[in-house]
C-alpha cells in the first residue's frame, strides 16, 4: 500500500486506543506493576506530555493496548523506566525518598528497573531497548549520573544492531513478517537513540557509536503532529494561563533526526583516532609559522588529549608522535602568536606529570612543511594501518575523567597548590555543566603562577578561573603566567 494508505492506518489506529486508555483503565485491565492505578496512570500521563523530550522513544498506542493484554510492546522494565523518568516531573512527594529533594524522586523505580534489568540482558527486546533510552535520558539529565547513561546507551545500541532495527529492510527484521506498525516503532527506537548517542557523545566529548544508517526518517503515525498540547506547568502566578497548541511531535522529530546526521558527521571527525593530516596539510601549504591563533588553540586542545594517551602507550606510538607535531606547531607558531608559549608550558607541564618524555624541540618537525629534512620522522596525527591497540583497550571513563577531577596520586597536592594543568575540561562539555560546589572543589579555584627558568619550574599561589583553561591560554587571568627564559 502506499505511504498515505498506511498513515491513516496507523493514525486510526492512534485513536481507537487512545479511546480504549480511558476504557481499560475504568475496568481495571491495565499492569500497573503493583504502584496505585491512580499514581500509575498521573505518572504515565506525564510522560505522554513530556514524550518529546525522550525523542519519541515509547509508542504510545502499543505500549498502552498491550498493557492491557500484555503484549509485546509492553514489559514491567519499560514502565518502570517511564515511572523514573516521569517522577521528577510530578509534584506528588510520595515518588520523593525525600519530601523536599526532587532528586530523589523515583528512586523505587530505579531499585525496581535494577531489579528487572538482569533478566533482560539474555535476549534483545525492543521494549528493553526502549527502557534503556528512557534510563539513558533520564539519569542523563541529573547531571552526576553520565557513566550509568552512557553504559545503559550502550547496551540499547547493542540491541539494536542484534535486532537488525539499523537496516529497514524486511530480510533483516527477523523470521516473522512485520506490520505496518511494527516498522512505525522500529523507525522510531532507531532514531531516537541515533539522537540520544549523538547528544551524549557532544556532552561527554566522546566518539559517537552510531554512524551509518539505513533507516529512513518516515513516520507515518501522524497523529500526534496536530494533537493539542499544553504543558504540566506550575505557574508561580495563577492569571498566567498558557491556552496550548498543536504538539507538532513527528515534525519536530524528524527535523531532529536530520540535524543529528549532520552532527554525527561533525563528531565523527573531532574525536576519531583515524587521521586526518588537519596540521601536515596546513603547514605545507601556509606554513604554520604564520597561522592564526585557532590553529595553535585547536592543537592545544588535541594536545591534552594525546599527552593522556601516550602516557597509556609505549615510546614510539603514534600517540606520542602527535604530541611531538603539536609541540613542533607551538615551536614555530609562537613567532606570531605569543601566546602559544603559555600553550607549549602548560602541556609540557602535562607530560611531565603524566611522565611522558619530552623530546627535542629542534629534533621535531611538523611533517611536510617548507623547512623539514627528507629523513624527519612521520608525526602524523595517526594512520589507519596503524596496529596499535585502541582505545577501547584503555579506561576510557578514567581518561575522560581525569579532565576533570585527576589528581597525581604519586604526588598528592597540598592544599592551595596543585597543579592547574592536570585539571583541563572536557571538550563539549560547557562549564556551566558543573555545579558551584563542584568547582569549588577542584584545582582551577585555587592555582597559581609557574614560573619556568631553562627547564625548572617553580610554583606560587596565585588564583585564576576555569574559562581561561577552557577557552583559551590567553586570558588575562593568566597574565600570572610568566616564562622566564624559556627555551623554545
Amino acid at each position: 500500500m502506499s505511504d498515505e494508505w498506511i498513515e491513516k492506518g496507523l493514525v486510526a489506529e492512534a485513536a481507537r486506543q487512545r479511546q480504549l486508555e480511558t476504557v481499560n483503565f475504568r475496568l481495571k485491565k491495565l499492569d500497573f506493576d503493583g504502584v496505585e492505578p491512580e499514581l500509575g496512570m498521573h505518572l504515565l500521563s506525564l510522560h505522554w506530555n513530556r514524550q518529546h523530550h525522550s525523542f519519541l522513544t515509547t509508542y504510545r498506542p502499543a505500549f498502552m493496548r498491550d498493557m492491557a493484554c500484555g503484549g509485546p510492546y509492553f514489559s514491567k522494565l519499560l514502565l518502570n523506566a517511564i515511572y523514573f523518568g516521569a517522577s521528577k516531573f510530578s509534584p506528588r512527594h510520595e515518588v520523593r525518598r525525600a519530601a523536599d529533594d526532587v532528586r530523589t524522586a523515583g528512586w523505587q523505580f530505579r531499585e525496581r528497573v535494577r531489579e528487572l534489568l538482569g533478566g533482560a540482558l539474555d535476549k534483545s527486546e525492543i521494549t528493553t531497548i526502549q527502557a534503556l533510552l528512557v534510563m539513558t535520558n533520564s539519569l542523563f539529565a541529573l547531571g552526576d549520573e553520565r557513566s550509568a547513561a552512557w553504559l545503559y546507551a550502550g547496551l540499547a545500541f547493542r540491541m539494536i544492531v542484534d535486532l537488525g532495527l539499523h537496516v529497514d529492510k524486511p530480510e533483516f527484521a527477523g523470521y516473522r513478517k512485520l506490520s505496518d506498525e511494527d516498522h512505525e516503532i522500529r523507525r522510531r527506537v532507531f532514531w531516537a537513540a541515533f539522537v540520544v548517542d549523538k547528544i551524549q557523545s557532544l556532552y561527554q566529548g566522546r566518539p559517537v557509536s552510531m554512524t551509518d544508517t539505513l533507516v529512513p526518517t518516515k513516520f507515518l503515525d501522524t497523529y500526534e503532529e496536530l494533537e493539542h498540547w499544553t504543558p504540566f506547568s506550575y505557574s508561580t502566578q495563577p492569571d498566567a494561563v498558557y491556552l496550548g497548541s498543536p504538539a507538532y511531535s513527528i515534525s519536530t522529530f524528524r527535523h531532529l533526526c536530520q540535524l543529528s546526521v549532520i552532527l554525527s558527521d561533525i563528531l565523527s571527525t573531532i574525536y576519531t583516532e583515524r587521521s586526518f593530516d588537519l596540521l601536515r596539510a596546513y603547514d605545507k601549504t601556509f606554513s604554520v609559522r604564520r597561522a592564526p591563533y585557532l590553529i595553535s588553540y585547536a592543537t592545544y586542545v588535541a594536545a591534552t588529549v594525546h599527552a593522556r594517551i601516550a602516557a597509556k602507550r609505549g615510546a614510539g606510538s603514534q600517540a606520542h608522535k602527535s604530541l611531538e607535531t603539536c609541540l613542533a606547531v607551538f615551536r614555530d607558531n609562537q613567532e606570531t602568536n605569543w601566546a602559544v608559549r603559555r600553550a607549549n608550558a602548560i602541556i609540557q607541564s602535562l607530560m611531565k606529570r603524566l611522565g611522558v618524555v619530552a623530546p627535542e624541540l629542534n629534533d621535531i618537525h611538523i611533517g611536510s612543511g617548507e623547512d623539514n629534512h627528507s629523513s624527519a620522522p612521520d608525526v602524523s596525527l595517526g594512520s589507519a594501518m596503524d596496529r596499535e591497540p585502541s582505545l577501547q583497550s584503555f579506561d576510557i571513563d578514567g581518561i575522560i575523567q581525569s579532565f576533570v577531577r585527576d589528581q597525581d596520586s604519586t604526588h598528592p597536592a597540598q592544599p592551595g597548590s596543585m597543579d592547574p594543568t592536570a585539571e583541563l575540561a572536557v571538550p563539549g562539555v560547557p562549564p556551566s555543566a558543573y555545579s558551584t560546589t563542584e568547582t569549588a572543589n577542584l584545582p582551577f579555584g585555587n592555582s597559581g603562577d609557574w614560573t619556568y627558568q631553562g627547564q625548572q619550574q617553580t610554583f606560587s599561589e596565585q588564583p585564576f578561573s576555569v574559562d581561561d583553561l577552557l577557552y583559551g591560554f590567553n586570558g588575562s587571568e593568566l597574565d600570572q603566567f610568566t616564562m622566564l627564559d624559556w627555551d623554545m
